[in-house]
């Protein structure tokens, strides 16, 4: 599970490098695992725009 949150932060990062000038950040996901560990590892928080 840790690998999981690793990588869902640095997704998230990556995608926050990626897309600073969007406001909207789609994440494909089939099962929500990803959004789970994203909220769970905190880096949803206080983001510039809607996920």
């Amino acid at each position: 599970m840790r690998y999981l949150t690793r990588l869902a932060a640095g997704l998230a990062a990556v995608l926050l490098c990626l897309t600073a000038n969007a406001q909207t950040l789609v994440v494909g996901d089939q099962s929500y695992n990803a959004q789970a560990a994203m909220e769970a590892a905190g880096v949803l928080e206080n983001l510039p725009y809607t996920l």
